[in-house]
């Protein structure tokens, strides 16, 4: 493939010249000769793009593990909210045993900060 778009690049070099000569000559045959020199160059473009792509394709160097497992999570989004709210009572419940209220709305430990405050 690589060879196919070196032979289609020189092509169109040639086809170049012939144009760049023929440019003080006649019009209608300028015209054309730009148009083969353009559809050649467009040809070796294209080859060279299908030659890198089978290279890339054949020679693919990514590291992946083929035996790692897949931590995806397979969970409905019903169950992920399910267990959202959970998480959430559980964390409140936890709130309160840790420090729990004085019946004011405020922690019994923030009660107990202020009267060591007071007393100095």
């Amino acid at each position: 493939m690589r060879e196919r778009a070196a032979e289609r690049s020189a092509q169109a070099k040639e086809r170049e010249q012939e144009w760049r000569a023929a440019r003080k000559g006649n019009e209608t045959k300028l015209a054309e000769l730009e148009a083969t020199w353009r559809a050649t160059e467009r040809e070796a473009r294209e080859a060279l793009a299908q030659a890198e792509a089978i290279e890339d394709a054949v020679y693919d160097l990514k590291a992946v593990n083929p035996n790692r497992t897949s931590e995806e999570d397979t969970r409905t989004p019903a169950e992920l909210l399910d267990f959202i709210e959970t998480k959430g009572r559980e964390g409140r419940c936890r709130a309160h045993q840790t420090a729990p209220f004085n019946g004011q709305g405020r922690h019994q430990a923030a009660d107990k900060m202020n009267a060591r405050t007071r007393r100095r």
